[in-house]
Order: structure tokens, then C-alpha cells, then sequence
């Protein structure tokens, strides 16, 4: 009686503690129809309550609350308690909906008690796999079996009194079948009581006689076994269910909303895991913003860095957030539950950025990113005009010595003799010549000025890179050319025509002015030979040609396309080379190129008619040859589909 009341007291006692504790289970993230999680788990122990498992009873079902209850269990689970004396028999079969389900399996497990004579062990797996095998096959099944591994049955019993070498067979046979169904069991080992103590068979007894067949029967389970005691148990009772060990952070300080936090696994099995966390809840809201993954060797520990976002209806401030960890594929960490101790205070721009105003900061920061670009353009224009500064500058004087000297031989002329006369048409030829001269002169220092201004900005175009800077280049040396170009012209114009009036009014007549053809000037006009266009790609010597359709282009008949650097229609990029340095002309028939800056063909003499496929040599500047050849483009589709007739055969 004494013995019934404190187990009862003890009953009590444990029930309240473990009610304690029911915050832990926490609705599961992902419900079937029927409102449980859709891997939902059956998790069945088979309880030894002979009277050998009397001085660990109280042990046992502390630890079947703690650790099977508390740690493995979730709703939507169903859990189920068998024991086995002289018979084997189903104690509870509850489903986890609520805390009530929770407190009514508590309640029930404590009023166990072991007063049975006999432990049938084969009569205990067959029923066990009997058992199992009425459950739903769709549901996930835990097994764990705790017993002292004694088989001494009952008179009743088909095997009371059978050999020990017969025992094990139908041991073996009975944990065979269960096996063969993939259902995965854990052993949990009791110690067998010594003499003297509670629960130990008296001497001579037919128990005291019992061998224990827990290793035959694990071996058949493929089961792992665990010993039992007092002061592990916690830890065995992970050991034997696989279950990874989680801990969780200590406090994390001040944080904003969105954040991650360090979680150490430990796995504690002698094989390895995969996990992978899909589900982190707080209350019943998602806080997980990315799934997160941990492959674990045996015995090994690792960490995990969990993403998540508090909800915005958790206020600011020192908190104690209480989450819950959910893996896929049904693996169970224990704890899962933990707390998250930290200090909640938004950061203004994550407070900006959750408010209202965020198409406004959009707006704003592409204002200032357009803003940026357009000062950028601004000041390269600048850069570009400071280097053409010097070569106008020289031209500009260069113009008013010239209309000086003009304007000083004009008044001579009115003022002279006719031998004076004939002295200054003299002159004046000699200053026509030497204009010429320092036009060639003015056009080597617009080169040279050109070439430092491409060096001054190599600060620039090396952002741009090598393709940009030969275009500017090129741009400041068509600029400056020309610019020198028509004044020198201008000039040279008006010395002529001074001349010419001066031997006019000395009564002579200098020889007719031979017209001089700039190189800028193409001798081909444009004719059409019959309608139609062709499709023509660009080949340069030593020139990358895989750069898409840069250099194909279609000309029509009448047409035509410019060739050179800069913004050519057929670009030139290998070197530094003059856009329009050439132009390709079409007439319906063939095609033919023209030269436009003649000093880079030095063997082209007017033109090369009908050049498709011929080779064009060109110089550039800085004297480095170049081979030009214009090809009929042919698509790559069209080159494969041609390759791969060529094998056809009549017939086939």
C-alpha cells in the first residue's frame, strides 16, 4: 500500500512538472486535411512491466515523458503505449491535438505500475508486429522497446518451458518480420536487479533462472541498444531515437528585425545526417527567410546560421522569443524549442525602407544616379575641348599673321612702282609657298598634339576601355585636321588671289593655278549596273572577326558604306585609323573600293574595282601595315546546313 501511494504521489508530481512544459508542442507548419502535419509520426513503446524492471520503473517513465513525449512528439502525432508481463497489451493509443490529449497521456502513463510475475518476450514482438502492422501504412512508425531482455513466460505460454536454443529462433523469426516491414526500432537496455534488490527474484525462482535475449533480438531488429541509467538517461534517450542535439545561442544582443542567429548541432548517432531546416516558427507566424542545410558525420557538431524576420507586430525592445525548429523529411532535433533572448530595435533605414517612402528614396537615388552619369559626360567633353585648346589657339595665330601679311602687301601694292610691283607678286608667291609648308607643319603638330591628348586622358580611357580611347583619338584627329585644314586653305586662297592681282596690276599674268584634289575628296560617283544588294563582311589581318554583326553589313545597288575607325559603317579597331578613311561602293554587280585618306593606301592608286575577295593594303599612321579583305557574308546556319549536305548522296 505504502509503495501504491508513493507511486501515486510521484505520479502526481511528474504530471505537473510535464504540464510545465507543454508550451513545447507548437501546432505544426504544414497540416493535412484532417489538421495534422502531413509527417505526422506513429511512435509506439512496448514497456517491460515485469517485476525485474521494479527498482528503474519510475526512471523509465520520467524518461518516456521527457524524452519521448517532450522532445520527439508534435501534434499531429499519435502515441502509442504498450506493455508486456505474463500477456502484452495496448495501454494508450492517443493522437496529439492538444494540451488535454497531452495531459490525459501523462495521466495515464503514471498510474502504471510493474507487478507482473512473467515477461513474455515472444509473445511481446509478435504482438508488437502485429500491432504495427493494423496501423496506417501511410504514417511514419518509431518504435522503442525497453526491457530487461528476460524471457520467462508464463505456463500459458506456447513457449513456457521451450529451450533457450528454440527461444531464440522464435525470437529471432518474431523481430524478423518486423524488420522486413522497415519499421525502425530503438532497445533500451534495463538492468537486471541484483539479489536484495527491489524487484530481484528470489533465489531458485523461475525468473531468477530467465536469460536474456536482448542481443538476438537487436541483431535481428538491426536495432541499436542502449544501456539504461539513472544518471545519462537523458542522454541515452537521444542516443537511442537519433536524435540530433540542438543548442541554442546565448543572448544575441541588440538586433533589427532582420537577422541571423547561430544554432550548434550535435550528432550524438553512429551514422551520418542530413539536415535541412524548412520551418521556423514564432507562435504561428513564418519567420524563416531562407531554408538552411547541415550535413553531420557521426559524432560530429556543426553550425547552422538561421535567417529569419520578425513580424512587425512584435514591439521593440529587451525580448525573449520563444521559437520552434521544424526539418524536413521528418527529422527531430532535440531541443527543438528554444529561446531567442535579444533586444528588438529597427534601424532607420530599414524603418525607411518599410515604410511608405520607399518609390519616393527610389526616385530620388535615380535622380542622383542620372545626375552622376550626366556630370560625367560633362566633364569629359571638357577634358576633350582643354586638348583642342593649344591647336586653335596655334591656328588662330597662325591666321592673324597671315591677314597681316595680307593686308602689309595690299598697301604696298598701292603705294608701289611696277618694279616693286613685280618684287611683291614675287613675295607674295614665295609666302604662298611657305604657307604651304607650314600647313604641313601645322598638321604633324595637330598629330603630335593629338597623340599627348590621347595620353593625357588614359585616366579616362582606361575606365572605357582600349576601343573607346582609339575612337576619341581618332575624333581629336579629325578635328584638328580639318580645323587646320580650311584656314590653312583660307589663307593660302587669299595669298594666291593677292598674288594674282599684284601681277595683274604689274602687267603680267601668272601661269592658271593647277586645282588641287584634297584627299577628302572620292573619285567615284555612284551608278546603279542592275537593282539588288548584297550582304558584305569585313576581314582585318590579325583583327578579332567574332564580334557579332559589327562588320556585315547590306549594301544596295547605288549604295555605299564607309570604312575606317571611330563611327565607320565597317570598322577598323586594331589600330588607330581616321573614320571614312575609305568608302565601299555597290553598283548592282560588284563592288568597289575608293579611298578617301589616301596616304593610308599608298598602293591604291584611284580605286579597286570588283574587290570582293581581294585583299586592300593599308597603313596606318604610325606606319603598322594592315590587310583589308571584303568577303560575301554567309550566315553560320547556312555554313552548318551546307557542311552537312556536302555528305548527301543520290538515293539516300
Amino acid at each position: 500500500m505504502a509503495k501504491k501511494r508513493f507511486a501515486a504521489i510521484a505520479a502526481l508530481f511528474v504530471i505537473v512538472t510535464a504540464s510545465a512544459n507543454l508550451g513545447a508542442f507548437a501546432q505544426g507548419p504544414t497540416q493535412n486535411s484532417a489538421g495534422g502535419n502531413v509527417d505526422a509520426t506513429d511512435v509506439v513503446v512496448l514497456l517491460d512491466v515485469s517485476q525485474s524492471a521494479l527498482p528503474y520503473f519510475q526512471d523509465v517513465t520520467d524518461y518516456v515523458v521527457s524524452s519521448v513525449v517532450e522532445d520527439y512528439l508534435r501534434f499531429g502525432d499519435t502515441f502509442h503505449l504498450l506493455s508486456f508481463g505474463e500477456t502484452a497489451q495496448s495501454e494508450i493509443a492517443q493522437r496529439m491535438s492538444s494540451e488535454t490529449d497531452i495531459k490525459s497521456v501523462l495521466g495515464k502513463l503514471y498510474l502504471l505500475y510493474p507487478l507482473a510475475r512473467y515477461s513474455d518476450l515472444v509473445g511481446a514482438l509478435n504482438y508488437l508486429y502485429q500491432y504495427l502492422a493494423d496501423l496506417p501504412e501511410s504514417r511514419r512508425k518509431v518504435v522503442v522497446v525497453i526491457t530487461d531482455g528476460v524471457h520467462n513466460p508464463p505456463p500459458s505460454s506456447p513457449t513456457f518451458g521451450m529451450a533457450s536454443a528454440k527461444v531464440q529462433v522464435e525470437i529471432e523469426a518474431a523481430a524478423t518480420r518486423i524488420r522486413a516491414n522497415g519499421w525502425p526500432v530503438n532497445i533500451i537496455k534495463l538492468p537486471f536487479p541484483k539479489p536484495g534488490e527491489p524487484g530481484a527474484p528470489l533465489s531458485g525462482s523461475a525468473e531468477a533462472q530467465g536469460q536474456s535475449y536482448i542481443d538476438a533480438a537487436a541483431h535481428a531488429l538491426g536495432a541499436k541498444v542502449a544501456e539504461f541509467s539513472r544518471d545519462g538517461k537523458a542522454e541515452v534517450a537521444r542516443k537511442s531515437l537519433s536524435l540530433p542535439v540542438a543548442e541554442f545561442p546565448s543572448p544575441l544582443g541588440k538586433k533589427d528585425y532582420s537577422f541571423s542567429f547561430p544554432l550548434k548541432v550535435k550528432n550524438g548517432s553512429s551514422s551520418a545526417i542530413g539536415l535541412e531546416l524548412d520551418h521556423v516558427l514564432l507562435g504561428d507566424s513564418e519567420i524563416l527567410t531562407k531554408k538552411v542545410f547541415l550535413t553531420l558525420p557521426s559524432d560530429r557538431s556543426g553550425m547552422m546560421d538561421i535567417p529569419v524576420l520578425i513580424p512587425d507586430s512584435v514591439p521593440q525592445g529587451d525580448s525573449k522569443l520563444k521559437v520552434r525548429l521544424h526539418f524536413a523529411n521528418g527529422v527531430r532535433v532535440s531541443p527543438d524549442t528554444g529561446i531567442l533572448d535579444l533586444t528588438l530595435a529597427r534601424s532607420p533605414i530599414a524603418a525607411l525602407l518599410r515604410s511608405g517612402v520607399r518609390i519616393a528614396l527610389f526616385a530620388i537615388i535615380l535622380v542622383l544616379g542620372l545626375a552622376a552619369i550626366l556630370g560625367i559626360i560633362i566633364m569629359l567633353r571638357r577634358m576633350s575641348k582643354s586638348t583642342e585648346a593649344p591647336v586653335v589657339a596655334a591656328v588662330l595665330q597662325g591666321e592673324t599673321a597671315a591677314s597681316s601679311a595680307t593686308a602689309a602687301l595690299e598697301s604696298a601694292a598701292s603705294r608701289a612702282s611696277a618694279t616693286e610691283r613685280e618684287r611683291a607678286a614675287s613675295a607674295a608667291i614665295s609666302s604662298a609657298s611657305i604657307i604651304a609648308n607650314r600647313r604641313t607643319e601645322a598638321t604633324r603638330s595637330a598629330a603630335l598634339l593629338a597623340e599627348s591628348a590621347g595620353l593625357e586622358s588614359s585616366g579616362i580611357t582606361a575606365i572605357r576601355g582600349r576601343k573607346t580611347f582609339v575612337r576619341r583619338k581618332d575624333e581629336h584627329e579629325v578635328a584638328i585636321e580639318g580645323v587646320t585644314a580650311n584656314l590653312v586653305a583660307q589663307k593660302k586662297a587669299e595669298a594666291e588671289r593677292t598674288a594674282a592681282i599684284l601681277a595683274e596690276a604689274s602687267g603680267r599674268r601668272t601661269p592658271a593655278a593647277v586645282p588641287v584634289t584634297t584627299s577628302d575628296t572620292p573619285a567615284y560617283t555612284s551608278k546603279v549596273t542592275k537593282p539588288g544588294s548584297l550582304e558584305v563582311e569585313l576581314l582585318v589581318t590579325d583583327q578579332n572577326p567574332h564580334i557579332g554583326s559589327r562588320n556585315v553589313h547590306r549594301i544596295s545597288a547605288g549604295g555605299s558604306k564607309s570604312v575606317g575607325g571611330g563611327a565607320s559603317d565597317f570598322l577598323v579597331f586594331l589600330v588607330s585609323i581616321p573614320k571614312r578613311s575609305g568608302e565601299l561602293h555597290f553598283d548592282g554587280e560588284k563592288l568597289t573600293f575608293v579611298p578617301i585618306r589616301r596616304e593610308l593606301f599608298p598602293d591604291v592608286p584611284v580605286s579597286v574595282e570588283d574587290c570582293l575577295g581581294k585583299e586592300i593594303s593599308m597603313i596606318s599612321r604610325s606606319g603598322y601595315p594592315i590587310k583589308l579583305q571584303f568577303v560575301a557574308y554567309e550566315k553560320p546556319v547556312d555554313k552548318i546546313n551546307r557542311l552537312l549536305h556536302c555528305i548527301d548522296t543520290v538515293g539516300l
